[in-house]
Order: structure tokens, then C-alpha cells, then sequence
């Protein structure tokens, strides 16, 4: 009896030891399966918030109006500025013996457009005129266009647009150029800057086209 007692008590002993330790294994197996899942959503979620990040906004800018800064001298003995939106005419002049001279040149660009999606080529053309030369001296004059990206005119070797006119050329002399930049990328508002002549704030005449974002 007493054999039999300690074999039962043995075999139960056994058993516990048996499931204690399939017990903890399982135990093991799932804390791991835990950890496993755990790692692969945080994998997920970071790949998925650098696709986002990726993915530029959508939507498009709205015009949504023209801020004007006139010249700070538009009329002198030297010069005459009209302005207007779209065209800005700069005639200097003067009385040099033994022959005074002047000359006019214009400045023109089509309207910038009420609405524009990132990434489309700005819809504007630039023009620069000689209306009127008679007797010049170094006179000459540019048609800028940015954005806050840049130059919406191919630029010259100094950096400057090349829709600029001036002496030597005579009366009727003009350079026209459209536009190769694309519009800025999406999310936040901005103003295109328009100036003619530039360079120089006692005549120029500048432009700030404001764009609203619309996502």
C-alpha cells in the first residue's frame, strides 16, 4: 500500500512538474508571439507615416489679390515712371550738352493666372520695349518675375532676367519670354513678385500677386 501510495504521489509530482513547465513554456511562446506583432506594427506605422510624408499635398493657389509698391521717385528732372498693372514704362532723360537725349522703354506681362496647381509651368509671358530712343546714354532696364522659388525668367550669366532691353538698340528693339518654372509645391500661401525696371527702388514699380493654398 505504502508502494503504491508513493508511486501515485511520485506520478502526480511528475505531472505537476510536467505542466508547470509546458505551462511556462507556453507562457514564453506567447510573450514572444507578443513582442513579434508589436515590432511589426511599429515597422508599419513608420513606413506608412514616411509614405504620407512622401505623398505632396493636393490642392491648388487661389489669386486672391495685388499688393502695389509704387516707386519712391516716379517723376524727376531724369525720369518719368507710369505703372500700371501689367505695364510699367520707364523714360529717363537728359540735357547734355551739346545734345540732350531720352529714351523710353515698356515692360509688360500677361495677368498671372486666379488659380495655379503646384508643379504646373507658370502661365506668364514677359516683354521688354525700346518705344523711344533718341540720343541714349547707358540706359537699360529688366522685367523680373519670382516666386518664392525663384526666377520665373531664364536668367542671364550675372543672375539677372533676360527680359531686359536698353542702349545701344533702337526704337522698335523688344525680347519676349514665357515662363519655364513651375509653381511651387503645395501647403502654404506665397506671393509672386513682379517688378520693372528693377534694380533700383527710386523707379521701379513692384507687383505682389497673393496666393491663398487650397488643399
Amino acid at each position: 500500500m505504502r508502494s503504491s501510495s508513493r508511486a501515485r504521489a511520485e506520478l502526480a509530482s511528475i505531472r505537476a512538474e510536467l505542466f508547470g513547465d509546458s505551462l511556462h513554456a507556453m507562457m514564453r511562446r506567447t510573450k514572444l508571439a507578443l513582442a513579434v506583432m508589436g515590432f511589426a506594427l511599429l515597422v508599419s506605422s513608420c513606413c506608412k507615416s514616411k509614405a504620407d510624408s512622401d505623398v505632396p499635398p493636393t490642392g491648388v493657389f487661389t489669386l486672391t489679390g495685388v499688393r502695389v509698391e509704387a516707386p519712391n521717385r516716379p517723376s524727376t528732372p531724369d525720369w518719368e515712371v507710369t505703372y500700371k498693372p501689367g505695364r510699367v514704362e520707364y523714360s529717363p532723360s537728359h540735357k547734355m550738352s551739346p545734345k540732350p537725349g531720352s529714351m523710353t522703354l515698356r515692360f509688360e506681362w500677361t495677368n498671372p493666372p486666379s488659380e495655379i496647381a503646384p508643379g504646373e509651368v507658370w502661365p506668364i509671358t514677359g516683354t521688354a520695349r525700346v518705344v523711344a530712343s533718341d540720343n541714349p546714354l547707358n540706359w537699360a532696364g529688366t522685367l523680373d518675375a519670382r516666386d518664392p522659388e525663384g526666377s520665373l525668367f531664364p536668367l542671364n550669366s550675372v543672375g539677372g532676367s533676360q527680359v531686359t532691353v536698353g542702349s545701344p538698340s533702337p526704337a522698335g528693339h523688344f525680347v519676349t519670354l514665357a515662363s519655364t518654372k513651375k509653381c511651387v509645391g503645395g501647403g502654404a500661401d506665397f506671393e509672386l513678385h513682379i517688378s520693372a525696371p528693377t534694380g533700383n527702388k527710386d523707379w521701379s514699380a513692384d507687383y505682389y500677386y497673393q496666393y491663398k493654398w487650397n488643399p
